[in-house]
């Protein structure tokens, strides 16, 4: 389970909530977060497919999130810290 909160591209917070799928290849992995965000006039809770890589020596995954086509806004690039809680 992916859980997390934004600034979207208007300014307004979003919450999002979703499952990450990864494949590794040696320290390289790849993932693709599939759920649902809030925080966008045009609809309250929007589908969001979010792909992402990560160098696994590190706790960062490099993100890219696609712009809602019902919005007209931005694309965006992020960078996440992350941990798993055991």
């Amino acid at each position: 389970v992916t859980v997390g909160a934004v600034q979207n591209s208007h300014g307004d917070p979003s919450s999002y909530l979703g499952w990450t799928g990864r494949k590794s290849w040696g320290n390289w992995e790849v993932s693709l977060t599939a759920g649902a965000i809030t925080g966008y006039k045009a609809m309250k809770i929007a589908p969001m497919i979010v792909p992402g890589i990560r160098y696994k020596p590190l706790p960062l995954r490099f993100i890219y999130l696609p712009r809602p086509p019902w919005e007209g806004s931005s694309d965006a690039i992020g960078v996440n810290f992350e941990w798993q809680f055991k």
